[in-house]
């Protein structure tokens, strides 16, 4: 067999696997984790933020109606069953297959958004409504506690840390303890991505990142170590509340 033979014939072999390789659904797996820089986000584990090394003893935040939408209109949102999402620390997949299809074309992943929070009826249910979830459900009991109880309202984000202030190494001390918690209908973020990622038939595979860096830009650890959005600690929640956007990062 002379070589312009073996050619053709390996030309036309990579055009059949091209071709198969094509004709495949396309399965988009979205990881979303907690990160302090290039770090993952560990209970008790020391990180340097603004200057303050500090150590979160508890972090936690409720994410709703994630939604991803593809160049062609389609779209997949997070099931009814489980339309919120309780984070904390660790890593959490969402996963959709968008089928084969001939004619569609090239596609791409070109949003993705959701909400940090909860809906504003969700969020004003009465105590016993709270009360009587079942065991699992995310909107339900927690433990750290993820509401304000007779006073109503869930804590959207709820953000506990021991500083090292003085720098004597220590934590926990009286007086370093942080605490940032976020409710109220005027602190639900609505957050938008646009990765506009080409789709490939078989695995895509992208990720999510929530840098607590970006979250604590601009805030003084020194001076600014507590709200829970009262009336005298309102300037601190604007502040946490304006870095939501700039928290969220899309990464291939």
């Amino acid at each position: 067999m002379n070589k312009l033979k073996l050619i053709a014939i390996a030309l036309l072999g990579m055009t059949i696997w091209s071709c198969g390789e094509d004709e495949e659904a396309k399965d988009v797996n979205v990881t979303l984790e907690m990160v302090v820089g290039e770090e993952s986000l560990v209970h008790g584990t020391t990180y340097n933020i603004n200057g303050v090394d500090l150590q979160f003893t508890n972090v936690a935040f409720y994410l709703g109606d994630m939604t991803f939408k593809n160049s062609d209109g389609s779209s997949f949102i997070k099931g009814v069953d489980s339309r919120y999402q309780l984070i904390i620390p660790g890593v959490f997949d969402y996963n959709y297959t968008i089928p084969y299809n001939e004619g569609a074309g090239e596609l791409s992943l070109d949003e993705i958004s959701f909400i940090v929070g909860v809906d504003e009826t969700t969020n004003n249910d009465d105590q016993t409504t709270f009360e009587m979830r079942p065991d699992g459900d995310p909107l339900g009991q927690q433990n750290p506690t993820m509401h304000w109880g007779w006073m109503g309202k869930y804590r959207f984000i709820s953000i506990d840390a021991d500083a090292d202030l003085d720098g004597n190494g220590v934590f926990g001390e009286e007086g370093e303890q942080l605490v940032y918690h976020l409710g109220k209908d005027a602190f639900r973020g609505n957050i938008k991505l646009t990765p506009n990622q080409k789709l490939e038939g078989g695995a895509n595979d992208f990720k999510i990142n929530v840098d607590f860096e970006n979250l604590f830009t601009g805030v003084d650890f020194n001076t600014e170590k507590f709200t829970k959005t009262g009336t005298d600690e309102i300037d601190l929640a604007n502040k946490v509340f304006s870095n939501y956007s700039s928290a969220f990062s899309f990464e291939k």
